[in-house]
């Protein structure tokens, strides 16, 4: 599914060019218009807030598996990743704002597969936005949308406790 949403997205690379074509998109400072620039510089300085569950869930699952993490991101992924000590969170990290193609384009997700070395057959792709979820299907893998942390506990879980192979 391309949306003209993912459309404006994909176009969207850099942190700093994120800002100016896509604030009617995201929605970001509360609502459609452009917000004064003093307010630009901030944006790029601004942190999200890290679910310690998540990330703990995450840890346990390397434990017995290989790890991607997926994003349609900024250029400061990376950045980000590191500043908040989850650079290591992940065997691979795919930042669509490198590869040139953006969720929910199968691409990604093979590609993501791909990095992994693992057949997409073996994969488990969970993501919070529903909409990205039929491309991992479509090309095979078991997907899930995840709306709060219980359904990450229990998606993984007969890997978890067989402990599966890496």
């Amino acid at each position: 599914m391309w949306t003209e949403r993912t459309a404006r997205w994909h176009r969207c690379w850099g942190d700093g060019s994120w800002r100016e074509p896509c604030w009617p998109v995201s929605g970001c400072w509360n609502g459609p218009t452009r917000p004064p620039r003093r307010r630009s510089p901030g944006w790029s300085a601004v942190l999200p807030a890290i679910d310690g569950e998540v990330v703990a869930l995450l840890r346990q699952a390397r434990e017995v598996a290989s790890v991607a993490l997926v994003t349609n991101a900024t250029t400061r992924l990376e950045r980000d990743l590191e500043r908040q000590g989850l650079d290591g969170l992940a065997d691979v990290v795919v930042n669509t704002a490198r590869i040139g193609v953006a969720k929910p384009d199968p691409r990604v997700v093979r590609h993501a597969a791909e990095r992994l070395g693992v057949p997409v057959g073996r994969c488990l792709f969970v993501d919070d936005t529903e909409a990205d979820v039929p491309a991992a299907q479509e090309i095979g893998m078991t997907a899930l949308h995840h709306r709060r942390v219980d359904d990450l506990r229990t998606a993984p879980a007969p890997l978890l406790r067989h402990g599966g192979a890496r």
